[in-house]
């Protein structure tokens, strides 16, 4: 019902699934990942939902970004404005990657954060962490990048297929 704070579910959020075909089989175990943690979200199952857009964060940054947490954090934390404005919009998306990857250690005694933290998320199992909100951020967060990480890998199939007509069309004279 309208004006109502409900979470999308399976027959009102958008679909990770309709993805173009070489995006969808570069991306395929991020999506399905994904997929199950929107799954368990609408479910109520807020650990499973959490825990897995943890490590579909990591995947994204280690992976498929091939940075360290501390270079993710790095490359986020540089101004905007500086930026050409194709990366604008990225850097929108993730830029409250930092604040996912805060420090946290529960060895040294550090409170448990109370806002989405993948460290907190993977080292432990607490309520201050595993919440509605929190298992909501990581969703969106990790659906947006995923978003983002499609439309970046359609245009550069568009630009590769582009030269390739180029190429291949010239004649020689």
């Amino acid at each position: 019902m309208r004006g109502e704070n409900t979470l999308p579910t399976r027959s009102n959020r958008p679909k990770l699934t309709r993805l173009p075909p070489a995006v969808s089989v570069a991306c395929s175990a991020i999506v399905a990942a994904a997929v199950q943690a929107l799954d368990a979200l609408d479910a109520g199952l807020l650990i499973p939902a959490q825990a897995t857009v943890a490590s579909v964060l990591s995947d994204i940054i280690n992976r498929t970004f091939g940075l360290t947490f501390a270079a993710a954090v790095r490359e986020l934390s540089e101004n905007p404005s500086e930026m050409p404005l194709p990366y604008v919009r990225f850097w929108l998306v993730a830029s409250t990657i930092p604040r996912a990857l805060s420090c946290f250690h529960c060895e040294n005694g550090d409170p448990v954060p109370d806002r989405f933290n993948r460290h907190a998320a993977v080292h432990t199992v607490d309520p201050r962490q595993y919440t509605k909100v929190n298992a909501l951020v990581g969703v969106m967060l990790v659906t947006s990048l995923v978003r983002q990480i499609a439309e970046d890998l359609k245009a550069n199939e568009e630009v590769t297929a582009g030269e390739g007509a180029n190429l291949g069309g010239e004649e020689s004279h």
